[in-house]
């Protein structure tokens, strides 16, 4: 029997050391910034820039864009990523209707991409980072252990993203499901604009102001019938909020209502690559 605790107990203590050995090498990792190198232009944002501008067309520039990434995340993304890399003098952001709707606030609790997504952000955000929005904090912190304790790696970079080469899928993508996400609740009821969107986007004018960044705001083109099935509020909203930008003295390239062929499209709200390399082509030419 006391073979028996004996091995229980080395083997703890053995577990023990694994953990601290871990969370020491991964705390210091995370202290490491990543270089941008010669960036110049730094694109960020959610799924649709993530798909629709491609860097290898734009010198000197590098997609960091994820799905499912709203003005908060970029915020602190692009504070803890500016800090170390001077050379940036253009930030391109995603700009859209979904970008103010209250499904991305729901992101962080109950929702299929919560644990996905703090895989990605727990380096370059804590919980009192998300302020007055409701998060899983079980989910969290299972996340964070996971990723500190249970073994040493060097790839703490997960938020970073990067430009995603789609192909064409238009025929096959669902209009309603997408429409469904975004803009209304389980019961499909109209699920609002986000509390905190429009403040985060003012903290990202704020941040690339003090750091002499030129900021320039992107919608991309959607499909057409998507854009008939977008409800007026988010409409309006999207509209009021492109007035107070231009009022800022915030660059705003409005490509929304542009219509494109059909084979550009991925589905009803991305581009596919031949889309991204004729929409990246036309962006070009204007900033």
């Amino acid at each position: 029997m006391k073979k028996f605790i004996k091995h229980i107990v080395i083997f703890f203590l053995l577990v023990l050391v694994v953990f601290a050995f871990s969370g020491t090498f991964n705390y210091f990792q995370l202290k490491n910034t990543p270089s941008l190198g010669d960036t110049e232009t730094l694109i960020v944002g959610d799924s649709r820039v993530m798909t629709a501008i491609n860097p290898e067309l734009i010198p000197n520039s590098k997609n960091i864009a994820q799905n499912s990434e709203s003005y908060i995340i970029s915020y602190y993304k692009l504070k803890f990523l500016l800090k170390n890399n001077t050379k940036v003098k253009k930030v391109i952001l995603s700009f859209s209707y979904p970008s103010f709707s209250a499904y991305l606030d729901g992101i962080f609790k109950d929702d299929i991409a919560t644990a996905d997504v703090f895989g990605r952000i727990y380096p370059i955000m804590k919980p009192n980072d998300f302020g007055s929005l409701e998060i899983d904090k079980f989910k969290y912190y299972k996340v964070l252990f996971k990723q500190m304790f249970v073994y040493p790696h060097t790839n703490h970079y997960q938020y970073m993203g990067g430009f995603t080469r789609l192909k064409y899928g238009l025929d096959k993508a669902d209009l309603e499901g997408v429409v469904q996400r975004h803009y209304f609740d389980k019961d499909s009821n109209n699920i609002g604009i986000s509390s905190c969107a429009s403040q985060y986007l003012d903290s990202i004018v704020e941040l690339t102001k003090q750091n002499n960044i030129k900021l320039i705001l992107v919608n991309i083109p959607f499909q057409k019938k998507y854009l008939e099935k977008v409800p007026s509020n988010f409409i309006e909203y999207y509209n009021l909020q492109k007035s107070r930008m231009l009022e800022k003295v915030v660059t705003v390239l409005d490509y929304g209502q542009i219509e494109l062929p059909d084979t550009y499209f991925k589905d009803y709200n991305h581009l596919d690559l031949e889309g991204a390399n004729y929409f990246t082509e036309m962006l070009k030419k204007d900033f």
